[in-house]
């Protein structure tokens, strides 16, 4: 199984720097679980990543899955959240990125989870985006899901095979009460080939 950090907080949680996990198995990059129970935010020019290693000279690192959970206060995201996979002969693969809030979920940054390009083998394939406002169904409140930032969960490019774009999921809730308004770019698409046959 996937190796992942863990890691919990009972207040705010500023991320102003970059937040990053270990190469487990080279070249692939550890997973980020990080849960907070207030608010949850990473400024303009903060980062965390989980993206996997390039490797010139054999398969590229997959990077690993990040789970941000904030169920008693809002998420606010300003910068980059980055599991893409690394380049390689076959492209790794990108990890999935879960971002959860209890109250609204602001989001004017980026997130990427694109599976990288193999340059003899497959692209990898892409992992998937979820961003869920309003998550407490036994507390409804007139919270919302608002994206206007980048949403790229893109296969990779390859010569013998392309890898698949993954999915993306807004959701403001189970309570039918908040509000959800994209105004930011999302792309999910497959990778590209030159396979002739």
């Amino acid at each position: 199984c996937e190796n992942i950090a863990s890691i919990a907080f009972e207040k705010d949680v500023i991320i102003e720097g970059t937040l990053t996990t270990a190469i487990t198995t080279v070249p692939n990059r550890a997973g980020l679980s990080l849960t907070t129970n207030k608010n949850l935010i990473i400024r303009t020019g903060g980062s965390i990543t989980t993206k996997g290693d390039p490797n010139s000279s054999g398969p590229g690192g997959n990077g690993g899955d990040i789970t941000l959970d904030a169920p008693s206060g809002k998420a606010i995201l300003q910068g980059t959240v980055d599991s893409a996979g690394g380049t390689g002969t076959t492209g790794g693969k990108g990890g999935s990125v879960s971002i959860t809030a209890g109250f609204d979920l602001y989001h004017t940054g980026s997130v990427i989870t694109n599976g990288a390009a193999g340059s003899s083998g497959e692209g990898g394939e892409a992992g998937t985006i979820s961003m869920l406002s309003n998550s407490d169904s036994d507390m409804c409140f007139f919270k919302g899901m608002f994206n206007s930032g980048s949403l790229s969960a893109d296969g990779g490019d390859g010569i013998t095979g392309a890898g698949n774009g993954g999915t993306i999921s807004l959701d403001a809730g189970e309570c039918g009460l908040g509000d959800l308004i994209n105004a930011g770019s999302l792309s999910a698409h497959g990778g590209n080939t030159t396979t002739t046959g």
